[in-house]
């Protein structure tokens, strides 16, 4: 993840900024939810002084990790990101990275968040390439990639082993430059 330029990014009902050091109670607040942290392959925060450390080694001072919120209310309501893709040797490759408060779930905020960052990588950024996956079973976040127009690229068999010891496959997805240009 690149370091220390801040944009704020806005779309039709939300305002995408950096995430800030008064953002721990509720980022710890809605981590701690055992029905988030896990979809994405996390443990539910404990404590938080494990939020604090979470934030600063992850969130703060990135330019590529935004707190999603909405315009007319400020509060932190979850996480994007688009960081270095592990799975792949490709230095110039991003992987999507996002997790969204359970009460704003089905209400659009993340897919609406997510297609401002693929624009974002690709126009302003000028990635060739972006990716994004999700644990098989993980329905909604398999929604909101293929709303994003990512491409499928198969599953990849115990690819993951989470926080708790099990190992999960990973349903694989990416978009290139040229595709996003070519869609318009």
């Amino acid at each position: 993840m690149l370091k220390n330029k801040k944009t704020n990014l806005t779309t039709e009902r939300l305002i995408l900024r950096p995430v800030e050091k008064n953002d721990l109670r509720l980022i710890n607040k809605y981590a701690s939810n055992p029905n988030i942290g896990p979809h994405a392959g996390w443990k539910p925060h404990e404590s938080k002084t494990e939020t604090r450390e979470i934030m600063d080694r992850l969130f703060l001072d990135m330019e590529t990790v935004w707190a999603i919120t909405l315009k007319d209310d400020p509060h932190f309501r979850g996480a994007i990101s688009l960081e270095n893709d592990p799975k792949r040797n490709n230095k110039n490759a991003r992987m999507m990275g996002y997790w969204l408060n359970e009460e704003d779930w089905g209400k659009g905020y993340m897919t609406e968040a997510a297609m401002e960052v693929l624009r974002y990588a690709f126009e302003e950024l000028d990635l060739p390439i972006v990716t994004c996956n999700c644990f098989t079973y993980n329905e909604r976040s398999r929604h909101v990639i293929e709303k994003m127009g990512l491409k499928f690229e198969g599953i990849v068999r115990q690819a993951e082993e989470r926080f708790d010891g099990e190992v999960l496959d990973l349903r694989m997805y990416s978009l290139t430059s040229e595709e996003y240009f070519g869609r318009r």
